[in-house]
């Protein structure tokens, strides 16, 4: 989930102050977690937090001057789940090609996923590099 495309082109492009992994197995593998925790660069604090605890925690907080929270999650039914919980979110970056319009490799959970998160008025983009143009998703055919 954390590798060099993730922390040597997305957190150094966003700059973010917090980053929160939302997964469940890293919940339980403390030693990945660790892992995980050690690769992010320093003046970023990590948080590894289920879905649930990820409300909890984006919905008490004030904002503050500053600071960027990075979300990061294995799939879009994370995102869905944390909407479902009241998280605001207005768009989604999703950083595989699998997601692409063309490709359009997506499980049918994820592109159930996805066409929820739409119907919610959230805009749902693939862009896999920060560099390149991201391209907006539109509404699967299932």
């Amino acid at each position: 989930m954390i590798h060099g495309q993730i922390v040597n082109e997305w957190i150094l492009k966003v700059r973010p102050t917090h980053l929160i992994i939302i997964d469940y197995e890293l919940l339980t593998d403390l030693f990945m977690a660790n892992i995980y925790r050690a690769m992010a660069p320093f003046w970023v604090e990590v948080h590894i937090l289920s879905p649930r605890d990820t409300a909890i925690f984006l919905n008490s907080r004030e904002e503050k001057n500053g600071e960027k929270i990075f979300l990061l999650a294995r799939t879009p039914v994370i995102y869905e789940k944390l909407i479902e919980y009241g998280v605001h979110i207005p768009e989604i970056v999703l950083a595989e090609k699998k997601y692409m319009p063309k490709k359009r490799n997506a499980s049918l959970e994820n592109k159930i996923a996805i066409n929820r998160l739409l119907e919610q008025n959230v805009k749902v983009m693939v862009q896999e590099f920060p560099n390149e143009e991201a391209t907006v998703i539109e509404k699967y055919k299932i």
